[in-house]
């Protein structure tokens, strides 16, 4: 068991259950168990695993889900065999209220550059750690910039680093900007019954009323507080 927390405010002790279920039946089809400090992104795994296992007649063809679930892990799994992957990537934030964010910076993936919003371009350099592999620092330019005071406030100037997966989280995060994307998300949303309530995962078959339901409750699970957990209605 570990200390585990619903907000910032309301923590627990004890462990997640993961679960998957049938929206009319409300038969249990998968489940895990997971740490109560562990993310719910990191409990989605087996679920996803048992959602891409299905029957042919069954199979999953999008999946749906907030942004407890958007990391590139997730995305990539789903890509890999073949799902939409409608998950919310969050948006990078900036190091500071009031500085530019990461989403001010042209990047160049391809190129391995990035340039600043003073049109500035410097080089992504190799840097591994944890789940980091690159590195683009501004260093002296940023000493007599205008924009300074909106980017940065390091001595040494700003700096980005990147995620070892970062095409895949700014693929997702281009492709969530498009006014498809979000109407697709908010149809998708009212079908499954998750329209303005709390984190969700929604798998989504292309047979006719499918939609597979995906909980992480939180705290010792019972039946009331599934409506405080990641309940989903049927497709």
């Amino acid at each position: 068991a570990r200390h585990g927390h619903k907000t910032s405010a309301r923590g627990f002790d004890g462990y997640k259950g993961h679960i998957s279920s049938d929206p009319g039946s409300e038969v249990i089809v998968a489940n895990d168990v997971t740490a109560g400090n562990v993310g719910d992104g990191q409990g989605a795994e087996s679920l996803i695993k048992e959602a891409t296992t299905r029957p042919e007649a069954e199979k999953v063809e999008e999946v749906y889900g907030d942004a407890c679930y958007g990391t590139a892990d997730i995305v990539e799994k789903l890509e890999e065999v073949g799902i939409e992957a409608n998950v919310k990537v969050l948006a990078p934030a900036p190091p500071k209220k009031g500085l530019f964010a990461k989403s001010a910076f042209d990047i160049d993936l391809k190129q391995q550059a990035v340039r600043c919003p003073q049109e500035i371009a410097v080089s992504i350099r190799k840097r591994e750690s944890h789940d980091r592999v690159g590195i683009a620092s501004f260093g002296s330019h940023c000493e007599n910039c205008s924009l300074k005071s909106k980017c940065t406030t390091s001595k040494t100037g700003r700096t980005i680093r990147f995620h070892k997966k970062e095409a895949v989280l700014q693929r997702s995060r281009i492709r969530q900007g498009t006014e498809e994307w979000k109407k697709k998300v908010l149809l998708g949303s009212s079908r499954s019954g998750t329209k303005n309530r709390g984190p969700y995962l929604t798998f989504v078959s292309d047979s006719p009323g499918m939609t597979w339901i995906a909980d992480s409750l939180s705290e010792p699970p019972n039946w009331r507080d599934r409506r405080r957990a990641l309940t989903l209605g049927s497709g």
